[in-house]
């Protein structure tokens, strides 16, 4: 089942330190192969855009 945080949400849970030291990490993991970041997509539909980003690290079981 999907969460939908919003920022309020993301603020109660987390402070720009540990996304700072979190986005550390991805990138140095990204790096070394052991990560994976899809290209940006966009598609139209008649009222705008829906935008589609995508990630994971498998060794940590994470993925969005």
């Amino acid at each position: 089942m999907a969460i939908f945080l919003n920022e309020s949400d993301i603020g109660k849970l987390a402070s720009m330190n540990m996304a700072l030291e979190a986005i550390e990490e991805s990138l140095a993991l990204h790096g070394e192969q052991k990560a994976d970041n899809a290209p940006r997509r966009r598609c139209r539909i008649e009222k705008g855009f829906l935008h589609v980003m995508s990630a994971s690290i498998p060794s940590l079981g994470y993925a969005g």
